[in-house]
Protein backbone atom coordinates (compact mmCIF):
# COMPACT_ATOMS: atom_id res chain seq x y z
CA UNK A 1 0.00 0.00 0.00
CA UNK A 2 2.84 2.11 1.05
CA UNK A 3 5.08 1.67 -1.87
CA UNK A 4 1.96 3.13 -4.03
CA UNK A 5 1.30 5.98 -2.56
CA UNK A 6 4.26 7.71 -2.43
CA UNK A 7 4.46 7.14 -5.79
CA UNK A 8 1.27 8.62 -6.62
CA UNK A 9 1.66 11.46 -3.76
CA UNK A 10 4.66 12.40 -5.69
CA UNK A 11 2.82 12.54 -9.00
CA UNK A 12 0.31 14.77 -7.62
CA UNK A 13 2.57 17.11 -6.41
CA UNK A 14 4.11 17.37 -10.17
CA UNK A 15 0.70 17.54 -11.35
CA UNK A 16 0.10 20.58 -8.53
CA UNK A 17 2.88 22.67 -10.33
CA UNK A 18 1.24 22.40 -13.73
CA UNK A 19 -0.07 25.79 -15.37
CA UNK A 20 -3.88 26.42 -16.59
CA UNK A 21 -4.27 27.57 -20.36
CA UNK A 22 -7.70 29.21 -21.62
CA UNK A 23 -8.19 28.98 -25.24
CA UNK A 24 -9.92 32.10 -26.38
CA UNK A 25 -14.06 31.39 -26.44
CA UNK A 26 -15.85 31.66 -29.69
CA UNK A 27 -18.78 33.98 -29.05
CA UNK A 28 -22.30 33.66 -30.34
CA UNK A 29 -25.80 35.09 -29.83
CA UNK A 30 -28.22 32.26 -27.84
CA UNK A 31 -31.07 34.20 -28.17
CA UNK A 32 -32.05 37.74 -28.74
CA UNK A 33 -35.43 39.38 -28.17
CA UNK A 34 -36.48 43.45 -28.41
CA UNK A 35 -39.57 45.09 -28.41
CA UNK A 36 -38.34 47.90 -30.30
CA UNK A 37 -35.33 48.52 -32.36
CA UNK A 38 -32.56 49.09 -29.96
CA UNK A 39 -29.02 50.89 -31.21
CA UNK A 40 -26.08 50.36 -29.04
CA UNK A 41 -25.28 54.15 -28.96
CA UNK A 42 -29.18 54.50 -27.13
CA UNK A 43 -28.06 52.09 -23.98
CA UNK A 44 -26.63 53.08 -21.10
CA UNK A 45 -24.74 50.23 -19.65
CA UNK A 46 -24.92 49.53 -15.91
CA UNK A 47 -22.10 47.04 -15.68
CA UNK A 48 -21.57 43.36 -15.52
CA UNK A 49 -21.07 41.57 -12.59
CA UNK A 50 -20.92 37.49 -11.11
CA UNK A 51 -17.63 37.70 -12.98
CA UNK A 52 -15.14 36.31 -10.50
CA UNK A 53 -16.55 36.24 -6.52
CA UNK A 54 -15.56 35.05 -2.98
CA UNK A 55 -17.85 34.55 -0.44
CA UNK A 56 -17.59 37.10 2.63
CA UNK A 57 -20.30 36.28 5.35
CA UNK A 58 -23.63 36.54 4.24
CA UNK A 59 -22.57 38.49 0.85
CA UNK A 60 -20.76 37.44 -2.52
CA UNK A 61 -17.78 39.73 -3.00
CA UNK A 62 -17.10 40.84 -6.82
CA UNK A 63 -13.67 41.04 -8.18
CA UNK A 64 -13.94 43.85 -10.76
CA UNK A 65 -11.97 42.56 -13.68
CA UNK A 66 -15.28 41.54 -15.57
CA UNK A 67 -16.61 45.36 -14.92
CA UNK A 68 -12.70 46.45 -15.30
CA UNK A 69 -12.05 45.42 -18.93
CA UNK A 70 -15.73 46.33 -19.82
CA UNK A 71 -14.88 49.68 -19.27
CA UNK A 72 -11.63 49.79 -21.55
CA UNK A 73 -13.76 48.37 -24.31
CA UNK A 74 -17.10 50.78 -23.83
CA UNK A 75 -16.00 53.77 -22.22
CA UNK A 76 -18.23 55.77 -23.71
CA UNK A 77 -21.52 53.76 -22.74
CA UNK A 78 -20.61 52.96 -18.94
CA UNK A 79 -22.61 54.57 -16.19
CA UNK A 80 -19.48 54.94 -14.32
CA UNK A 81 -18.33 57.28 -17.39
CA UNK A 82 -21.39 59.31 -18.69
CA UNK A 83 -22.85 62.78 -16.79
CA UNK A 84 -26.24 62.87 -15.38
CA UNK A 85 -28.30 64.72 -17.22
CA UNK A 86 -31.28 65.14 -14.96
CA UNK A 87 -33.33 62.35 -12.72
CA UNK A 88 -36.56 61.06 -13.83
CA UNK A 89 -39.31 59.39 -10.86
CA UNK A 90 -39.53 55.36 -11.20
CA UNK A 91 -42.03 53.02 -9.53
CA UNK A 92 -41.08 51.45 -6.77
CA UNK A 93 -41.60 48.03 -7.77
CA UNK A 94 -39.51 48.46 -11.00
CA UNK A 95 -36.82 49.76 -9.39
CA UNK A 96 -36.98 46.99 -6.50
CA UNK A 97 -37.70 44.02 -9.41
CA UNK A 98 -34.12 45.41 -10.77
CA UNK A 99 -31.68 45.57 -7.83
CA UNK A 100 -33.46 42.20 -6.87
CA UNK A 101 -33.03 40.68 -10.24
CA UNK A 102 -29.13 41.54 -11.36
CA UNK A 103 -27.89 42.61 -8.07
CA UNK A 104 -29.27 41.25 -4.82
CA UNK A 105 -29.64 37.29 -5.82
CA UNK A 106 -26.86 37.02 -7.25
CA UNK A 107 -24.59 38.86 -4.19
CA UNK A 108 -26.50 37.80 -1.84
CA UNK A 109 -27.98 34.47 0.19
CA UNK A 110 -31.56 34.41 0.80
CA UNK A 111 -31.43 35.06 4.76
CA UNK A 112 -29.14 38.40 3.63
CA UNK A 113 -32.70 39.32 0.83
CA UNK A 114 -35.00 38.61 3.19
CA UNK A 115 -33.59 41.61 5.37
CA UNK A 116 -33.60 44.52 2.60
CA UNK A 117 -36.80 46.78 2.46
CA UNK A 118 -38.14 47.02 -1.24
CA UNK A 119 -41.14 48.46 -0.38
CA UNK A 120 -40.06 52.10 0.69
CA UNK A 121 -38.14 54.61 -1.66
CA UNK A 122 -35.43 54.84 1.32
CA UNK A 123 -35.27 51.12 1.54
CA UNK A 124 -34.46 50.33 -2.35
CA UNK A 125 -31.92 53.01 -2.28
CA UNK A 126 -30.26 51.50 0.85
CA UNK A 127 -30.37 48.44 -1.04
CA UNK A 128 -28.34 49.85 -4.17
CA UNK A 129 -26.10 51.65 -1.65
CA UNK A 130 -25.60 48.41 0.32
CA UNK A 131 -24.62 46.17 -3.04
CA UNK A 132 -21.49 49.01 -3.74
CA UNK A 133 -19.94 47.78 -0.99
CA UNK A 134 -19.70 44.10 -2.29
CA UNK A 135 -18.57 45.41 -5.54
CA UNK A 136 -21.99 46.51 -7.55
CA UNK A 137 -20.98 50.00 -7.57
CA UNK A 138 -23.09 51.29 -10.19
CA UNK A 139 -26.52 50.12 -8.54
CA UNK A 140 -25.49 53.08 -6.37
CA UNK A 141 -24.95 55.32 -9.32
CA UNK A 142 -28.18 54.23 -10.86
CA UNK A 143 -30.71 56.04 -8.22
CA UNK A 144 -31.46 59.08 -6.33
CA UNK A 145 -33.09 59.25 -3.05
CA UNK A 146 -34.50 63.11 -2.09
CA UNK A 147 -35.20 62.60 1.81
CA UNK A 148 -37.12 65.53 2.18
CA UNK A 149 -39.39 64.42 -0.29
CA UNK A 150 -39.32 60.24 0.65
CA UNK A 151 -39.14 60.30 -3.75
CA UNK A 152 -36.79 57.55 -5.38
CA UNK A 153 -34.86 58.81 -8.70
CA UNK A 154 -33.67 57.02 -11.51
CA UNK A 155 -30.76 58.84 -12.56
CA UNK A 156 -30.95 60.19 -16.26
CA UNK A 157 -27.54 59.59 -18.11
CA UNK A 158 -28.78 60.67 -21.58
CA UNK A 159 -29.50 57.40 -23.24
CA UNK A 160 -33.20 56.12 -24.04
CA UNK A 161 -32.48 52.47 -22.63
CA UNK A 162 -30.12 51.16 -19.26
CA UNK A 163 -28.72 47.86 -19.51
CA UNK A 164 -27.22 45.12 -17.05
CA UNK A 165 -25.04 42.33 -17.96
CA UNK A 166 -24.47 38.76 -15.70
CA UNK A 167 -22.00 37.15 -16.38
CA UNK A 168 -22.77 34.05 -15.43
CA UNK A 169 -22.31 30.99 -13.75
CA UNK A 170 -21.55 32.22 -10.59
CA UNK A 171 -19.45 28.94 -9.40
CA UNK A 172 -18.32 26.45 -12.05
CA UNK A 173 -20.85 23.70 -13.29
CA UNK A 174 -19.34 21.63 -15.94
CA UNK A 175 -21.18 19.69 -18.08
CA UNK A 176 -21.91 15.53 -17.66
CA UNK A 177 -19.43 15.74 -21.31
CA UNK A 178 -17.15 18.38 -19.87
CA UNK A 179 -16.31 16.02 -16.80
CA UNK A 180 -16.23 13.19 -19.10
CA UNK A 181 -13.42 14.78 -21.05
CA UNK A 182 -11.33 16.24 -18.17
CA UNK A 183 -11.36 12.39 -15.93
CA UNK A 184 -10.39 10.63 -19.32
CA UNK A 185 -7.81 13.37 -19.91
CA UNK A 186 -6.77 13.74 -16.56
CA UNK A 187 -6.28 10.03 -16.09
CA UNK A 188 -3.40 10.76 -18.93
CA UNK A 189 -2.00 13.31 -17.66
CA UNK A 190 -1.34 12.20 -14.13
CA UNK A 191 0.10 9.17 -15.74
CA UNK A 192 2.36 11.01 -17.93
CA UNK A 193 3.52 13.45 -14.93
CA UNK A 194 1.75 16.53 -16.24
CA UNK A 195 2.89 16.11 -19.57
CA UNK A 196 -0.41 15.35 -21.40
CA UNK A 197 -2.26 17.92 -21.43
CA UNK A 198 -5.48 17.64 -18.81
CA UNK A 199 -8.62 19.36 -20.46
CA UNK A 200 -11.97 20.45 -19.27
CA UNK A 201 -14.70 22.87 -20.43
CA UNK A 202 -15.85 25.62 -18.34
CA UNK A 203 -19.02 26.51 -19.15
CA UNK A 204 -19.85 30.60 -19.83
CA UNK A 205 -23.13 32.45 -20.33
CA UNK A 206 -23.63 36.27 -20.62
CA UNK A 207 -27.38 37.86 -19.83
CA UNK A 208 -28.38 41.23 -20.92
CA UNK A 209 -31.18 43.11 -19.92
CA UNK A 210 -32.53 46.16 -21.85
CA UNK A 211 -34.64 48.93 -19.64
CA UNK A 212 -36.18 51.74 -20.63
CA UNK A 213 -36.77 54.75 -18.73
CA UNK A 214 -39.10 53.44 -16.51
CA UNK A 215 -37.41 50.41 -15.51
CA UNK A 216 -39.59 48.18 -18.33
CA UNK A 217 -38.12 45.34 -19.50
CA UNK A 218 -37.73 45.91 -23.48
CA UNK A 219 -34.60 43.57 -24.49
CA UNK A 220 -32.60 40.86 -23.90
CA UNK A 221 -29.87 39.03 -24.95
CA UNK A 222 -28.21 35.49 -23.92
CA UNK A 223 -24.71 35.25 -25.21
CA UNK A 224 -22.32 31.74 -24.85
CA UNK A 225 -19.16 31.40 -24.43
CA UNK A 226 -18.21 28.09 -23.12
CA UNK A 227 -14.27 27.87 -22.74
CA UNK A 228 -11.59 25.09 -23.43
CA UNK A 229 -8.94 25.00 -20.40
CA UNK A 230 -5.78 22.89 -20.72
CA UNK A 231 -3.16 22.11 -18.50
CA UNK A 232 0.09 20.66 -18.25
CA UNK A 233 4.06 21.53 -17.16
CA UNK A 234 4.92 22.90 -21.00
CA UNK A 235 1.99 25.11 -20.89
CA UNK A 236 2.57 28.75 -20.29
CA UNK A 237 -0.64 30.23 -18.00
CA UNK A 238 -2.12 30.53 -14.63
CA UNK A 239 -1.65 28.46 -11.77
CA UNK A 240 -3.15 25.02 -12.37
CA UNK A 241 -6.83 23.75 -10.31
CA UNK A 242 -9.00 21.24 -10.24
CA UNK A 243 -12.84 22.81 -11.49
CA UNK A 244 -14.15 22.93 -7.91
CA UNK A 245 -17.65 22.08 -6.65
CA UNK A 246 -20.87 24.06 -6.78
CA UNK A 247 -21.14 25.09 -3.07
CA UNK A 248 -17.55 25.96 -2.95
CA UNK A 249 -17.59 30.26 -4.13
CA UNK A 250 -13.50 29.72 -4.60
CA UNK A 251 -13.94 28.07 -7.34
CA UNK A 252 -15.96 29.67 -9.12
CA UNK A 253 -16.34 32.35 -12.04
CA UNK A 254 -15.90 31.97 -15.34
CA UNK A 255 -12.73 32.59 -16.71
CA UNK A 256 -10.97 36.10 -17.51
CA UNK A 257 -10.45 35.69 -21.56
CA UNK A 258 -14.19 35.69 -21.60
CA UNK A 259 -14.61 39.04 -20.50
CA UNK A 260 -12.47 40.80 -23.57
CA UNK A 261 -13.84 38.43 -26.23
CA UNK A 262 -17.52 39.14 -24.67
CA UNK A 263 -17.14 42.87 -25.16
CA UNK A 264 -15.30 42.67 -28.14
CA UNK A 265 -18.08 40.22 -29.77
CA UNK A 266 -21.01 42.67 -28.39
CA UNK A 267 -18.93 45.95 -30.07
CA UNK A 268 -18.31 44.06 -33.73
CA UNK A 269 -22.26 43.35 -33.66
CA UNK A 270 -22.41 47.25 -32.99
CA UNK A 271 -26.44 47.99 -34.04
CA UNK A 272 -27.01 44.19 -34.70
CA UNK A 273 -26.76 43.13 -31.19
CA UNK A 274 -30.41 43.74 -29.85
CA UNK A 275 -32.00 42.40 -32.90
CA UNK A 276 -34.04 38.94 -32.44
CA UNK A 277 -32.32 36.22 -34.32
Amino acid sequence: MVRYFLPSLLILILCAFCKTHYVEPSVGIDHARSNEPISQGEVAFAGFYNYRVEKSGMMYRLYSAGNGQFREEYSGHHVGDLPVQGRIPVELQNAANLILHNGLRPAMNEEAIAEQDLKSPRGIYQAAKYLESGGYGDFARLFHYDANTDQLYLNDFGRPYLAVGLHEPTFRRPTLGGRMIFLVTYLLHFLSLGTVPAVWIDPGETRITVYNSSLEVVGSLHLDHSTYALASNWIDGEDYFVPDSNDNPHGGGIPEVAAPAVYQFMKSRGDELFRSN
